[in-house]
């Protein structure tokens, strides 16, 4: 009896669904129900063939499988729930669907970064922390402010029905939105996706009460980083006008929504005309009192447009391109986050045989100058 094999029989066992017998999963997996018994029983050993379409079957890492270890390559994606007010519980209901518009992004990070992508930095735990590496007024540039200050990527689909964040390979943040007009609602998204990166949540096989714990959690991550207490505080909402509000809103990048819900939340005491105002959406509330703080209503629109245009980070897209034109990438990942055609950034053939010289350690055809030859010469 082989112990590492009897391992792996193990863990398939934990990995069938319930209800799932043996003699389906190998006739799904091309097996004999006896070859089956025996290997799960570590009396034969799995054919590679056989691992891999038992992975598929069942959706695990095939890594995991054989060894017992995770790909380290894996990404587990931590989902923004909605809330459900018939259950009172917060479900992703597009999760499948979701997957399958998610995995590109995830090849074209492999293929552009093939020894792997860089490190991310730190997220402090403490949103007035993050708050003062974003700097002031960072809700108008908020995707750009935490690629710079942090190197965490923000991708933006209009694919997704929500939004997700994971750690690709464990080191480098990625925060996916759905690309929609609702800035508020992005910003919001992005604020939440920064709270599960920054306080450690992961997604994997938790169970339903701490996946609930941690939306919470983020939840008020966001809040304390778009609203925190010392600002709402320093407001006399009884005070307040309503194009102030409007102005506020703008400001702070919120919708009327979850100013409503903080400052109930924070127990601050508002005026009739502040909470009247806070029951209409954020665009028509906007739109009929900016021009009075003397901002441009166009302004809201070029908002709206930006939060609903689709986005991917230059960092990672000039890498791409980059390689795309050495000949050391295909070009079709890159035209999928161009939203382009794929003829439109095939690679450039002298410079393709350029690479392809210089890689040989040989001189160029074109060129009078020897490229300087590898390692092991030429």
């Amino acid at each position: 009896m082989d112990a590492t094999t009897r391992e792996i029989g193990q863990r398939i066992r934990d990995a069938m669904a319930v209800g799932m017998t043996q003699r389906a999963l190998a006739d799904k997996a091309g097996m004999t129900p006896d070859a089956m018994s025996r290997a799960l029983n570590g009396h034969r050993g799995f054919a590679t063939v056989e691992l891999i379409g038992i992975a598929d079957l069942l959706g695990v890492d095939l890594q995991w499988l054989a060894t017992g270890r995770p790909d380290v390559r894996q990404t587990d994606l931590v989902a923004r729930h909605d809330w459900d007010e018939a259950s009172g519980r917060r479900v992703n209901g597009g999760r499948r669907a979701d997957t399958e518009a998610l995995a590109p992004i995830v090849e074209l990070y492999r293929e552009a970064y093939p020894a792997g992508v860089p490190s991310s930095g730190a997220l402090p735990e403490d949103p007035a922390d993050l708050r003062v590496a974003l700097g002031t007024d960072f809700v108008g540039r908020f995707a750009e402010r935490v690629e710079t200050a942090f190197d965490v990527d923000v991708v933006k689909m209009p694919e997704l029905t929500t939004s997700y964040s994971t750690k690709l390979e464990g080191v480098r943040g990625l925060i996916v939105l759905v690309a929609d007009a609702f800035w508020y609602r992005n910003n919001w998204s992005l604020a939440h996706e920064l709270g599960h990166l920054a306080l450690g949540h992961a997604e994997g096989e938790v169970s339903d009460a701490e996946r609930q714990r941690q939306e919470a959690a983020a939840d008020t991550f966001a809040a304390d980083l778009l609203l925190p207490r010392s600002v709402m505080s320093g407001v006399d909402w009884t005070e307040v006008s309503v194009p102030e509000v409007a102005a506020f809103l703008w400001r702070h990048g919120v919708s009327t929504w979850a100013l409503r819900r903080r400052l109930a939340y924070l127990k601050l005491v508002a005026g009739a005309d502040v909470l009247a105002a806070l029951e209409s959406s954020t665009p028509r509330l906007l739109r009929a009192h900016l021009r009075e703080v003397s901002v441009d209503p166009h302004a809201v629109v070029r908002r709206e447009q930006e939060s609903a245009a689709r986005r991917f980070p230059l960092g990672l897209l000039e890498v791409a391109t980059r390689r795309v034109d050495e000949g050391r990438m295909g070009p079709e990942h890159l035209a999928w986050a161009l939203g382009v055609p794929v003829d439109s950034v095939t690679p450039d053939e002298e410079r393709v045989a350029e690479q392809y010289f210089r890689d040989m350690g040989r001189q160029s055809p074109g060129g009078a100058s020897p490229v300087p030859p590898g390692p092991s010469g030429s």
